[in-house]
């Protein structure tokens, strides 16, 4: 059977890894997956097609090349189904699919951060009509759909998402305190998150400015992630005297490196979905400290494999800083209780295979109502 995945866009976030791992490691003598992003001009196009996989760029800031080039894609491939991951992509996979003659459309809702946009409501509600079957990465997620979008609660499926582990992976990489010039007995504290407001990293630098100078000296911060600011963070830093403590690192094809180097790993979002930035943490074995917020919770367990924190608050991620800094007994036993709950229910195998149980079931449906 022949699928689509469908992107907003094709720099490498949380929705993109999933996507990524899902065509790579998906049963391809049974399926033939392809992958197109309305802006393909990021990391996925290439990722993708270094796995032999089939990408394409539709172009939708090009409005009037978007509307020729994408119905005529969608026309000649003849997909049994399309599944979209974004809003955009939701929207406009969902009509295009439609009046391209595509059957099945499956919407994958992966944060809640849309829900909170009244614009995004009611574009969904709109399209609801036009989509067949939705996923929820989170059962919280679920929920919101079904109350907020209005989706039957028999059309929505729940599959949490997965990463792939390799524990050799994590023995030999780049030594990033060496890179860096960091000394060991200097805390590293590691946020992996593309820099826009709703992750958050306004408030780690405020927290920062909460530290005394004696353990200011002995904290590096370190934000992994594509700059979408323009800027504004690192301006922030240098006007609250803190870019000292502070390493912009930008856009990595691999964090697995900075995971090795990290002692504490902070996601400071005041919106989320399931960040699988915060599973590789957790199979990482890194003791994390993350906001209250989205399937947070669903996935650390509060002082037992983890510690969550109310989002927006700098003087809590000050508080738990300070607490993680002083008790290395505490930190190794979360991450121990993390990098279990990780391996037990976020596996890329698991993600697999129900999602290649949902697709041959659609197509069962539609070749055999």
């Amino acid at each position: 059977m022949k699928i689509l995945q469908l992107t907003n866009v094709s720099d490498i976030g949380g929705a993109e890894k999933m996507v990524l791992n899902l065509v790579t490691h998906i049963n391809r003598d049974k399926f033939d997956v392809s992958v197109a992003s309305l802006d393909g001009r990021g990391n996925l196009a290439h990722k993708v097609r270094s796995q032999g996989l089939f990408h394409i760029d539709l172009q939708v800031r090009h409005p009037f090349r978007f509307l020729r080039k994408a119905p005529l894609f969608l026309r000649e491939n003849r997909f049994d189904f399309i599944q979209t991951h974004g809003a955009r992509a939701e929207f406009l996979g969902a009509w295009l699919g439609k009046l391209a003659g595509i059957r099945h459309v499956i919407s994958t809702i992966h944060d809640v951060y849309g829900m909170e946009h009244r614009l995004k409501v009611v574009l969904t509600r709109v399209t609801t009509r036009r989509i067949d079957r939705w996923v929820a990465v989170t059962p919280m997620i679920k929920e919101m759909a079904i109350k907020k979008f209005h989706v039957p609660a028999k059309s929505i499926e729940l599959i949490e998402s997965g990463i792939s582990f390799n524990d050799s992976e994590l023995a030999d990489v780049e030594d990033i305190r060496k890179k860096y010039q960091i000394p060991q007995d200097v805390t590293i504290i590691l946020s992996v998150a593309n820099l826009r407001p709703v992750k958050g990293h306004q408030h780690i630098l405020r927290a920062i400015t909460l530290f005394d100078v004696e353990i200011r000296r002995k904290v590096k911060f370190m934000f992994v992630g594509v700059d979408q600011s323009h800027g504004i963070y690192q301006k922030m830093a240098r006007d609250l005297g803190v870019a000292e403590q502070v390493i912009f690192v930008g856009f990595v094809d691999d964090v697995k490196p900075y995971l090795a180097a990290a002692n504490i790993f902070l996601l400071a979002s005041e919106s989320e979905g399931l960040p699988l930035s915060l599973l590789e943490a957790m199979a990482a074995r890194l003791p994390v400290v993350a906001s209250r917020v989205g399937g947070i919770p669903f996935a650390v367990r509060h002082n037992d494999s983890g510690v969550l924190i109310p989002p927006g608050s700098a003087e809590s991620i000050h508080q738990t800083i300070l607490q993680l800094i002083g008790n290395q007994q505490q930190c190794e036993a979360m991450a121990l209780n993390a990098q279990q709950i990780v391996r037990s229910r976020f596996s890329t195998e698991k993600m697999v295979k129900y999602y290649e149980a949902l697709y041959e079931s659609i197509y069962n449906n539609l070749h055999h109502p």
